[in-house]
């Protein structure tokens, strides 16, 4: 990483510029910042991806992972997501809302008839909550504190 408080001079004899090893910087300040139109662009991007993977039209993940990522980083600012009874329940209300958002979309705007399943969506979001906090809680031992 570049720093501006590294150049000495931008005339025509530039002092030579010291690049800091600052992934840990970096990280963290990616991390930290909870920016709810980067949330949006990688919702879109992970959507867009895993439609190109499936059979199915293009953009249908690409929507409902879009209000998701927006949603999620927009409430990630207010929430404490530290804990892990609060992850487990944004990260089980979330799974709720994008298969909501999936098969509004699939149904509504797509035309492709899906049957809902209650008890399968309302298990699966357990699962996936119960997964989610076991994953971020192997991930908070690689976290860098001050």
């Amino acid at each position: 990483m570049v720093d501006a408080r590294d150049l000495k001079s931008l005339g025509s004899n530039p002092v030579p510029v010291r690049v800091r090893a600052s992934a840990p910087t970096a990280t963290k300040r990616a991390c930290t910042r909870r920016n709810p139109v980067t949330g949006l662009f990688t919702g879109c991007v992970i959507g867009l991806i895993q439609d190109s993977l499936t059979h199915h039209p293009l953009g249908v993940y690409g929507i409902a992972k879009t209000v998701v990522g927006f949603v999620s980083s927009s409430l990630g600012v207010k929430l404490d997501v530290e804990n892990a009874v609060s992850r487990f329940l944004v990260t089980y209300g979330f799974y709720l809302l994008h298969q909501f958002l999936y098969f509004s979309v699939q149904r509504g705007l797509v035309g492709e008839a899906m049957g809902w399943a209650w008890g399968h969506e309302l298990l699966a979001g357990l699962a996936n909550a119960g997964a989610a906090v076991a994953l971020f809680a192997a991930l908070d031992r690689f976290k860098l504190r001050n």
